[in-house]
């Protein structure tokens, strides 16, 4: 298990390029706090400014002084120290220095991410500051690019990997643990300060600033704050609690079996451009992972029925998406894609109800945005642009890994490659996110197969983007060597198969000691190599691929047929990744089937039928389709 020191550094790898700045700090106001252009900053109180990082103090003494200055200018806040009192975020324990609330929010020192409106996080000793500004003002495009080729932005430092870290796991956990579209935090570094928004796209970073030499920033910033709007301060208001009548709340926990007293929240989901209906259900489960990306969360709701008179009642259980989708020319909409799957007949996917994206303050990123400006001179590269997206589909499944057996397990592969193959064929689709977490089962035990956000129409031939499309165990060896490479049919086949290979060995039991089913799955399926601008995975399995040898020699507790048919379904990926063959293999090849045919056609085959170069073309042969892997399953 990672420890925390671990984790941040992780952070700031997965982050690095996406902190764009240093944004002038009077720009960073205007341009995210909307208000007064010249708003009363009194409430600073200026004498606690002046002990807070005095000669020789410790981190931890700098933390009451500010809060006795700032709390004036968040008059209906609390300023909070929470530096002693952690939250448990997955198996991590957070504490951000200081927090603000809603004075009704809290009334202890605690680190609550679900409840906190900001947090403020404090260095004593200047090495761990992660940013490094340019020096010299109003500099050009060009000359900020070449300031930082030299010095980057974003310090090399191993403290300051580690702050970049630690301020991102903060904002991961307020943003993952709220209904938010973007948040506020403030660094302090001695007697230095910064101001950083954040969102699915990365974090826009202000120039540093003395606040002691211009404290009035400082007050500004606090004091707008204090007056923006839930919206404004990057609340996602299309999310709300539950106003339903207390015997209605009741039948939806009962729907959805849940605990009694589980909070309720209504969510507002698209139907068209003008029209909303909402879905009641829990909380999503726990926080995404990843701060940058789609964060995806899925859970269970309810669709209401009954006149405005009446007091609501369950109409059926359904599966709701909530998602920062890319927002690209090239990539659609899911909910549009599921209409054309839908127009073109597709099966095996799940039935739509009703979706699109959600409108306002802050529903697209705009980190992105900024970094595209010209005042950076393009160095920041292509930061993926994001879109918050909701749908509602009309199936609750259970996900494939908890297949109930073998035969089971492999129809709701099979089932899923269906409407794989037909979307590619007749509805000009390609998935490109075959995972075992994307494929569900019916009651019924029919495979499902589902989100299609990273799908891409056949006519669109743009090239890859800066950020990977798939879930990493399950990529195609090419993709996961080359993270530039077009992303075709037998890359979705492949994951498939690897699909099917890691549930079966990780779920269905065998003599395999456990030890040595995890390694196996850690260097197959999770390895990767760092490199300076990218991860890529490891060369396991496209070798084990190559060799034939990717299945594993296991034996399985109960008799099952699927060892031998996941060795069939391999085959063909050998060729993927050895050598074509010379032409002076093909000349030969050519000659001994020409030969073959003279003497007899039908028992000359079998002289070349083992050639090399006769596999080698039959097996990339069956990677131009789907329908080889489907008859063969």
């Amino acid at each position: 298990m990672l420890d925390t020191d671990t984790m941040n550094l992780l952070l700031a790898e997965e982050t690095k390029g996406r902190y764009v700045g240093p944004l002038p700090v009077q720009d960073f106001l205007d341009d995210y706090m909307p208000g007064d252009q010249k708003p009363r900053t009194t409430g600073l109180d200026l004498e606690q400014l002046s002990k807070v990082a005095t000669h020789g103090q410790r981190e931890e003494d700098m933390y009451e002084p500010f809060i006795a200055a700032v709390q004036g200018c968040v008059s209906d806040m609390i300023v909070v120290d929470t530096s002693k009192h952690s939250s448990r975020i997955g198996p991590f324990e957070l504490k951000p220095d200081v927090c603000i609330y809603k004075e009704r929010d809290t009334t202890s020192p605690v680190t609550d991410f679900s409840a906190m409106e900001m947090w403020i996080e404090f260095k004593a000793n200047a090495s761990f500051e992660p940013f490094e500004d340019p020096r010299g003002e109003g500099l050009s495009g060009e000359e900020l690019k070449e300031c930082f080729a030299q010095r980057p932005f974003e310090k090399d430092s191993s403290n300051g990997k580690y702050t970049r870290g630690q301020l991102t796991s903060y904002a991961l956990a307020q943003i993952g643990s709220q209904f938010r579209r973007f948040a506020f935090s403030v660094l302090i570094v001695r007697h230095r300060a910064r101001f950083i928004r954040w969102d699915r796209a990365g974090a826009v970073v202000s120039a540093q600033f003395d606040y002691k030499k211009d404290p009035h920033l400082l007050a500004e910033f606090f004091c707008r704050f204090s007056r923006l709007s839930p919206t404004e301060r990057g609340h996602d208001e299309s999310v709300r609690p539950s106003n339903l009548p207390k015997e209605a709340e009741l039948e939806i926990r009962d729907k959805l079996k849940l605990d009694a007293g589980t909070p309720l929240f209504a969510y507002d989901v698209p139907v068209d451009e003008k029209k909303m209906f909402t879905f009641y259900g829990p909380r999503p489960p726990c926080p995404p992972q990843s701060l940058i990306g789609r964060s995806t969360r899925t859970l269970p709701v309810c669709e209401m029925s009954g006149t405005a008179k009446e007091i609501p009642r369950v109409y059926r259980a359904v599966y709701l998406k909530d998602t920062w989708r890319v927002d690209t020319k090239e990539m659609q909409p899911e909910s549009d894609v599921y209409k054309k799957l839908e127009e073109a007949k597709v099966p095996n996917i799940a039935p739509f109800v009703c979706g699109g994206d959600l409108k306002g303050f802050g529903s697209k990123t705009d980190t992105n945005r900024l970094a595209g400006e010209e005042r950076w001179g393009g160095v920041w590269g292509d930061i993926t642009a994001h879109a918050l997206h909701r749908l509602v589909l009309g199936v609750i499944g259970r996900g494939l890994i908890f297949f109930k057996c073998t035969k089971e397990l492999v129809q709701g592969v099979l089932d899923s490659m269906r409407a794989h193959w037909h979307a590619y064929s007749d509805a000009k689709i390609l998935h490109r996110d075959i995972s075992s977490g994307n494929i569900i089962l019916t009651d019924s035990g029919q495979g499902l197969l589902i989100d299609w956000d990273l799908s891409k129409p056949l006519s669109v031939t743009t090239k890859r983007r800066r950020d990977r499309t798939g879930t990493w165990q399950f990529m195609s060896a090419a993709l996961l060597r080359n993270i530039f490479a077009e992303h075709k049919l037998e890359d979705d086949n492949e994951s498939f198969l690897h699909v099917l290979a890691w549930s079966t060995i990780r779920f269905v039991p065998s003599t395999w000691p456990s030890r040595a089913r995890t390694a196996h799955l850690r260097d197959i399926y999770d390895s990767s190599t760092i490199l300076p601008d990218n991860n890529v995975g490891s060369q396991v399995k496209a070798d084990r691929l190559l060799a034939g040898i990717y299945i594993p020699k296991l034996q399985l507790l109960q008799p099952s047929p699927i060892l031998n048919l996941l060795e069939s379904l391999a085959s063909p990926f050998s060729a993927r990744y050895v050598t074509p063959p010379a032409d002076t293999e093909r000349r030969i090849y050519e000659s001994i089937k020409y030969a073959a045919s003279m003497v007899n056609p039908h028992i000359g085959a079998e002289a070349y039928e083992t050639h090399r170069v006769h596999q080698y073309d039959l097996s990339m042969q069956r990677l131009t389709s789907s329908k080889w892997f489907i008859d063969t399953m």
